[in-house]
């Protein structure tokens, strides 16, 4: 479905919609792992986000490759970095030095 120009409050579904111009006020975003959605010059105001059902289960795998002694934080914290944009190596991540070409 696509939202255009609308105000939008209380659990809102984002799998597979499209999110235009949109304002989420007191807004709980809910993901369940489906089909991402697709968000374009929204504001939220406040907002916050949820993980139900596959979407959960991979914010708890990240979390326990972000530990310290899991041997992936480095991984983690890289996986960030690219989804971000930025290209840069993550600071103050150990193993960053020693990874670089992974």
């Amino acid at each position: 479905m696509i939202y255009e120009g609308q105000q939008l409050s209380g659990n809102v579904e984002l799998d597979g919609n499209r999110f235009i111009k949109c304002r989420f006020e007191h807004a709980t975003l809910i993901y369940r792992g489906g089909e991402p959605p697709q968000l374009s010059e929204c504001v939220f105001d406040p907002a916050q986000i949820e993980f139900q059902n596959a979407a959960a289960n991979t914010v708890r795998l990240l979390g326990a490759m972000a530990q310290p002694n899991s041997g992936l934080r480095y991984l983690a914290a890289r996986m960030f970095w690219q989804i971000l944009g930025d290209g840069n190596k993550p600071q103050g991540v150990a193993g960053a030095a020693t990874e670089e070409g992974a």
